[in-house]
């Protein structure tokens, strides 16, 4: 290990002792320049390593040379370790500075940082001020702000989220008087949580249950694993909506526009239904038992493997309907328009729930009823009269 020289024993150094004294000293320097900055300081062993491991590659050089050199003539040895000596000590206080110029660059960051989140904290506490206020259109404004935020911190997407659903369903808890849609303002905060970039939910599960959103504007939606159970979706717009995997179990969605909308594995027990608009919806793996479907339109939906157990198909339009695999135990097909609808492999379906509804020829029923003189005699029944 590498110390400074003796300076005190009253000889005088030796060329080499006083090369290697200044460069600790400059070295040491260096040292106390950094840490005077709060950068990490060098090390003793770099500190101290470097000198010696130097000075042994000076001395080898030096030896080499110095064989080539003849006697008589003057030694250029002095000036030319004077000069690497120079070019070491410049690039160790460069690599200093570069250290110093990094570590000061993560600091600034850091503070720009804690200086962000003091912002986003600001604006957030603004915002939901805003949602208390009299007046609507600083209501909406404090939406809007949380809009922002959520795009600008997305970690605190969950949270604002959460406070946007609550948010319509406190200020949409009552029936609205007869004639009038949603507010502006529930309308807002739905439109917002609705458009969300739910890559950053973390978890997040829209909460909306018995929420009264007559008329909601709901297209393109995304409401996934959502909880709509109750909720009063009357001439509410979904088309192309997903909600898929969401609770709207006893949900009212009467005349309800649900084109194209995504229902799959979801669950609509009890729901209201009626002469709901759902052009190929998907309500494929969905729980219908007991849903009200009367007069729905549900031309080309896909309701491959769903329950619908006691559902109200009276009069309901499934022309083109996927049902293979559904189960319509009980279900009332009075009337029901099965016009091409696919009904191959469905469960607990009757021969007089068949002859109750519009069958045709384009009709695809399972073998055994398809060859049951009483359907054959309703296909024919039906085609003849133009039903």
């Amino acid at each position: 290990m590498a110390t400074e020289p003796n300076t005190d024993s009253g000889n005088p150094l030796t060329y080499d002792e006083e090369l290697h004294s200044a460069a600790y000293r400059l070295l040491t320097s260096l040292n106390l320049f950094t840490r005077d900055r709060e950068t990490p300081p060098l090390s003793a062993p770099s500190v101290q390593g470097v000198v010696p491991r130097t000075l042994a590659w000076w001395k080898g050089s030096n030896m080499s040379n110095t064989d080539d050199v003849a006697p008589h003539q003057p030694s250029l040895e002095r000036p030319r370790r004077i000069e690497l000596l120079s070019f070491v000590v410049t690039a160790v206080v460069a690599l200093g500075g570069l250290g110093y110029s990094v570590y000061s660059i993560k600091q600034v960051n850091n503070e720009l940082g804690i200086s962000k989140e003091g912002q986003i904290t600001d604006r957030y506490t603004a915002a939901v001020t805003n949602l208390g206020d009299d007046a609507m259109d600083v209501r909406m404004g404090g939406l809007y702000a949380l809009q922002r935020i959520m795009v600008d911190s997305t970690r605190d997407h969950p949270t604002i989220a959460n406070l946007l659903a609550a948010y319509v369903r406190t200020h949409a808890d009552k029936p609205l008087p007869k004639g009038k849609e949603v507010p502006a303002d529930v309308q807002a905060a739905l439109t917002v949580l609705a458009t969300r970039d739910s890559s950053h939910d973390e978890g997040f599960r829209p909460d909306l249950h018995s929420a009264h959103l007559f008329r909601a504007d709901l297209i393109d939606a995304h409401l996934t694993w959502a909880n709509l159970a109750g909720v009063d979706l009357r001439n509410a717009n979904l088309s192309d909506a997903d909600l898929h995997s969401s609770d709207l179990r006893h949900a009212d969605l009467r005349n309800a526009g649900v084109a194209r909308t995504d229902l799959h594995d979801s669950v609509l027990n009890d729901a209201d239904l009626t002469q709901a608009s759902m052009y190929r919806a998907n309500l494929s793996d969905t729980d219908l038992t007991g849903a009200d479907l009367r007069e729905a339109f549900l031309l080309s939906a896909s309701l491959r493997n769903a329950d619908l157990h006691d559902a109200n198909l009276r009069n309901a339009h499934l022309y083109g309907a996927d049902l293979h695999g559904a189960n319509l135990r009980g279900a009332d097909l009075y009337d029901a328009d099965l016009h091409g609808a696919a009904l191959t492999g469905v469960e607990g379906v009757t021969v007089k729930q068949i002859v109750s509804a519009h069958v045709t020829t384009t009709t695809k029923l399972p073998p055994s009823l398809a060859k049951d003189p009483s359907v054959r005699a309703r296909i024919a029944e039906v085609e003849r009269l133009g039903l």
